[in-house]
This record gives C-alpha cells, structure tokens and sequence, in this order.
C-alpha cells in the first residue's frame, strides 16, 4: 500500500491516520502498529489525530478535528479498520476530496469510502480457512498445521473517488490492478 502511495505521489511525505481514541482496541491494533512502523521505510512521517474522548462522542471529536486538517498537513489519509463510528470512511472521503489528497482503506470498508485498497482476496482466503479447519475436524492439532499466508492480493482502485479528489492513478497501478472502478 506504502509503495502504491508513493506511485499516487512521489512527492507524499505525510500520512494522515485517525488513531488512539479512534480506532478499536484489537481490531485496527495490528494493522496501525505495522504502519506506524514501515512508513518511514518508504520517507513518510506518520501525523496522528487522536482523542481521550469515550465513544459515542468520538465521532463529533472527530469532525472537529477533521475540520482543523488544512490542505498540505498531509498527503494521504489511511484507514485504520475497526472505528468508532459506523461511517467514519465515508467522512474520511469528504475530508480526502476537501484536502487533495489519496485515500487507503481496507476492503471492508472501500464500498463507503477510499481510493483503493490492496490486501488479501476475502474469498480466496476463506477457501483456505476452510481448508485448514477441515484439517482439524479431521484430526490433525492446530499446532501441526503449518502457518500459511494469503494465497492471492487485490489491487482495488476507485478512479472516478480518486479524480473527485484530484488524484491520478498511474498507469503501473491501472495495469496490474484486479478491478477499477469508474
């Protein structure tokens, strides 16, 4: 996703995540650790909007800090899954298209709002759960069943969201990518 950030945008030093107080405790946790830790990998600075505030009034700290966000602040927005609010990437791609600025969000949540998402096909890995728990209704221990990896990765990518925003996709991403939608 990092390295499709910077394809959107060679430019892009500062990614936008909406995290502590936002996000839910084990659900977006992983995902916010391993991004906090390979964005300077790849020369972004990780800016973090956070609140104390309990749920429900997360949602309204969050519009108000959202509307605080001006243009150059950040470069990118990425989606931490398991929010708050129901509809926090919808907001998000409000604030997207207000700022300029590419919009990363996991599949789940890319119906609602995003510019793409890259991450394990849901189908394909259901095939391979499936497989690995009829393994154990078989008899086999979990401990012996080696730990595989996703069999197969989308490239998602929303065209039409991203021009609302005044985002290109370049054409390395529109070639390999498995569905874009206009």
């Amino acid at each position: 996703q990092l390295d499709f950030l910077k394809r959107i945008n060679l430019e892009a030093k500062k990614i936008g995540i909406f995290g502590q107080g936002f996000i839910v405790p084990f659900v977006g946790e992983e995902v916010y650790a391993n991004l906090k830790s390979e964005a300077p990998k790849f020369g972004f600075e990780i800016v973090e909007y956070t609140t104390a505030l309990p749920p429900p009034e997360a949602e309204k700290e969050w519009h108000r800090i959202a509307f605080r966000i001006k243009r150059g602040d950040i470069d990118a927005i990425y989606h931490i899954p398991g929010h708050f609010y129901p509809t926090q990437e919808a907001a998000e791609a409000e604030l997207v298209n207000r700022l300029g600025v590419a919009h990363i969000v996991p599949f789940e949540d890319l119906l609602t709002g995003g510019h793409f998402a890259y991450s394990g096909d849901y189908f394909v890995a259901g095939k391979q759960m499936a497989r690995l728990i009829d393994k154990i209704f078989r008899g086999v221990k979990p401990s012996e069943i080696p730990l595989e990896f996703i069999e197969k990765l989308r490239l998602v990518l929303y065209a039409g969201r991203a021009r609302d925003a005044g985002i290109k996709f370049p054409e390395s991403m529109l070639s390999i990518a498995d569905i874009v939608v206009e």
